[in-house]
């Protein structure tokens, strides 16, 4: 037997002998270099060996204790800013929190909802703030978040597109954005009708800026376009959608939805203007599983959120058990679904 050796056997039986608790001070060092007449530099060496088995623990200037169970981390934290959304968006977030809750029970935690357009009030979480392992944000608030990951709370972001501070989650735009330009070129037309929603070049510009042609705006300057703001319309953009169908004057070669709200709005005129929808190749964006049972030449760029969810829990859950990962960020490809 070694010195080493007989050092921690010799500790591991001073536990056992004197009947020692968890939390309890050990003998120190001097004391235990003297007994068992080694160096000072030895007795550290094996007392490393037994911290690493989880044995003991050391405080700074205070000594050597019987290592105390930790408490346990039993609460994933969800963070979300109070979204205002209309139709099947609103309902594809709840959707995606329905998700998530199946894949944090699964994992054995159990979650804690905070949605608001507010700070989050901390001091209700002051209790169980060292239960908490971690944290999904989706589209929480920056402030909030610093203050968790002051905490050392594992954080991972999801669905958000820009301004990424923390390991993501997210959908894979640039994909589905060349698969739209894909799609088109299919066709080798340019009569295509896109309806889309307004949005600030900008922010695309910030998100898109390595990806050659997936602006928007530049498939409204390249294709025959009719632009569709319909969350600023009283009516949820009937009207207008209608006032663009009723201006077409020559049948489409494509007609493409960017956003699930917009097909579900227009699909109600599909059999009152057979000569736009009827055998056009239509295009829509689809974030669930969904089928529309009329004879249309549907194509849909589906995101699969149960994989969103499960990806999320999967790789903080990783994170929070320091598991070595190639990398932390993931991005959720589109599938294309033909009828």
């Amino acid at each position: 037997m070694t010195k080493k050796e007989e050092i921690i056997s010799f500790v591991k039986n001073y536990i056992k002998d004197h009947n020692l608790k968890k939390g309890d001070k050990i003998i120190s060092e001097p004391l235990l270099a003297e007994q068992l007449n080694t160096s000072r530099t030895t007795v550290r060496i094996a007392l490393a060996d037994l911290e690493k088995e989880g044995v003991i623990e050391k405080q700074h200037g205070k000594g050597t204790f019987i290592k105390q169970e930790e408490k346990k981390k039993k609460f994933i934290l969800i963070i979300s800013a109070n979204i205002y959304v209309e139709g099947n968006t609103k309902y594809i977030y709840r959707f995606f929190f329905k998700i998530l809750n199946k894949y944090i029970l699964d994992k054995g935690y159990k979650p804690i909802y905070f949605i608001s357009d507010k700070l989050l009030d901390i001091t209700s979480l002051s209790d169980t703030l060292d239960e908490i392992a971690g944290v999904v944000s989706f589209f929480g608030l920056e402030k909030d978040l610093e203050y968790i990951a002051s905490h050392n709370i594992p954080i991972l972001e999801v669905l958000k597109s820009q301004h990424l501070i923390y390991p993501f989650v997210i959908l894979d735009h640039k994909t589905y954005y060349k698969e739209i330009t894909n799609q088109i070129n299919s066709i080798n037309s340019n009569n295509v009708l896109i309806f889309s929603i307004k949005r600030e070049k900008q922010s695309i510009d910030n998100l898109y800026n390595d990806f050659p042609f997936c602006f928007e705006t530049e498939l409204f300057a390249e294709y025959n376009i009719k632009l569709i703001d319909y969350f600023n319309s009283a009516d949820n953009g009937e009207s207008q959608i209608v006032e663009a169908l009723n201006s077409i004057k020559r049948k489409p070669n494509m007609v493409i939805f960017l956003d699930d709200n917009l097909f579900s709005i227009t699909s109600d005129y599909f059999e009152e203007y057979p000569n736009i929808f009827k055998n056009t190749k239509i295009l829509t964006q689809s974030n669930i599983n969904w089928n529309y049972k009329e004879n249309y030449n549907i194509t849909r760029i589906q995101f699969d959120i149960y994989e969103v969810g499960k990806e999320a829990i999967n790789t903080l859950d990783n994170i929070i058990h320091n598991k070595p990962l190639i990398k932390y960020n993931k991005l959720i490809k589109p599938n294309v679904i033909t009828n």
